[in-house]
C-alpha cells in the first residue's frame, strides 16, 4: 500500500517561474527608418503564455543617444504581468549571441506601464559594420527571453472590465429598448432599467411612455441629450467635448436630474468661462437659482475683485431682482475691501 501525505513548508519556498523564448526577425534592416522617434512594430506574438509586441527604433528613440538603436517589449494584455527576467539578444548568422541586454530586476507590465526595454540598446554602426555576420540576407534577428513570476501573476490578474463597452452597444438599439425619446424630432432608444439605476429623474418621466410612444424632449439639442445618455450608459464625456459644450451639458443635466454629470459639467464650465463685467451678474443669478455652488463662488469672487466696475455697470440693476443675493454680494465686496485694507497695513508695517 502506498501512502500519500501533505507537505508543510518551513520558510518561503522558491518562486515558481515560467520561462520562454521567441525570435523576431526584422527583414531588410538597413532600409528601415533612420529617423529618431520612428519605430517599427512586430506583429503580436505569444511568449510565456501571453501576447507581446517588439518595438524597434532603428534610428533611436527621441531620447536615445545619437547613433543608437532602441528596443522595447510591450505587453498586449489587460491585466498585470510580473516579469522576473527580460532579455533581448541579437544573434549572428550562426545563431550565436552577438549582443544582448538583460534586466533581472522585477518589472511589472501593466495597463499604465505596458512597455520595458532599452533606449540605448546597441550602436547602429555596430550592426551595419558587421553586416556579413549579423545581418544574413539583411535580416536582423532578435531573440526575446521572458521569465515570469507565476505566483505574482495569479495574485495580480485583474482583467479589464468591458461592462461599459458592452452596455454602450445597446444604447439606441430599437430591438432591445423599451422606451424612446423624441429630442427635437430625433428618436433615441433607451432602457428603463438602466435609466432607473443611473438617471432616476429621467426614468420617472418614462413611466407613461414606451418606444412606440416616445417621451417628447423639446428644450435640449439631440447631440447634448445623447452625450448625457452615453455618460449614463458608461461612456465618459471626452475632454474635448467638455471644453466645447460644458455649458449646454450643465443646463441639460440640471434640468433632467443628472446629478453627477451636473457637478462635473459645472467644474468644466467654471474653468472654461470667461467672466466679464457685462456677464457676471447674469451668471451669478443663474448659479444662485440653480444651486451651482462653484459657479456662484467664482462669480462672487469676480464681483468682489472688480466691485467698482460691476456696481457702475448696467447689469448691476438686474441683481436687485434678488434681495438676498444682493446682500451676499455686498457682504463679499465689504470683506474684500477689508482684506485689501489689512494687506496694505501689513505692507506699511502698521
Amino acid at each position: 500500500m502506498v501512502l500519500s501525505g501533505a507537505i508543510t513548508h518551513v520558510g518561503t519556498p522558491p518562486t515558481e517561474q515560467v520561462s520562454e523564448k521567441h525570435t523576431v526577425k526584422f527583414h531588410d534592416f538597413e532600409s528601415l527608418t533612420k529617423t529618431k522617434g520612428e519605430r517599427v512594430i512586430s506583429p503580436v506574438f505569444s511568449c510565456a503564455g501571453h501576447k507581446w509586441i517588439l518595438q524597434l527604433y532603428p534610428g533611436g528613440d527621441v531620447d536615445s543617444q545619437d547613433g543608437m538603436v532602441a528596443a522595447y517589449l510591450q505587453g498586449k494584455m489587460s491585466y498585470n504581468i510580473a516579469v522576473a527576467l527580460l532579455e533581448l539578444i541579437f544573434k549572428d548568422s550562426n545563431g550565436c549571441p552577438f549582443h544582448k541586454q538583460t534586466c533581472c530586476d522585477f518589472r511589472l507590465f501593466s495597463m499604465e506601464s505596458p512597455s520595458w526595454g532599452w533606449k540605448n540598446f546597441i550602436k547602429r554602426d555596430k550592426i551595419l559594420n558587421s553586416s556579413d555576420k549579423v545581418l544574413p540576407s539583411g535580416t536582423l534577428e532578435i531573440e526575446v527571453c521572458i521569465q515570469l513570476h507565476t505566483d505574482y501573476l495569479c495574485r495580480s490578474v485583474e482583467p479589464q472590465s468591458t461592462l461599459a463597452e458592452d452596455v454602450m452597444t445597446i444604447l439606441n438599439d430599437e430591438g432591445s429598448a423599451d422606451v424612446a425619446f423624441q429630442v427635437m424630432g430625433k428618436v433615441i432608444f433607451a432602457h428603463k432599467s438602466i435609466l432607473k439605476a443611473r438617471a432616476s429623474d429621467l426614468a420617472v418621466m418614462c413611466d407613461s411612455w414606451d418606444k412606440t410612444n416616445p417621451v417628447p424632449i423639446d428644450d435640449v439639442e439631440p447631440e447634448i441629450f445623447e452625450i448625457m445618455l452615453k455618460d449614463r450608459y458608461g461612456e465618459p464625456v471626452p475632454a474635448a467635448v467638455w471644453k466645447e459644450k460644458a455649458e449646454p451639458i450643465l443646463r441639460a443635466a440640471k434640468k433632467y436630474g443628472f446629478g453627477n454629470l451636473k457637478h462635473v459639467a459645472e467644474v468644466w464650465h467654471v474653468n472654461n468661462l470667461k467672466l466679464t463685467v457685462d456677464n457676471v451678474v447674469d451668471w451669478i443669478l443663474y448659479a444662485d437659482g440653480n444651486d451651482l455652488t462653484l459657479l456662484k463662488k467664482a462669480s462672487m469672487e469676480f464681483i468682489a475683485a472688480s466691485a467698482v466696475e460691476v456696481i457702475t455697470s448696467e447689469s448691476w440693476l438686474r441683481l436687485q431682482e434678488s434681495p438676498s443675493l444682493s446682500r451676499e454680494v455686498i457682504l463679499a465686496i465689504a470683506k474684500q475691501l477689508e482684506q485689501n485694507s489689512e494687506s496694505k497695513k501689513r505692507k506699511r508695517g502698521e
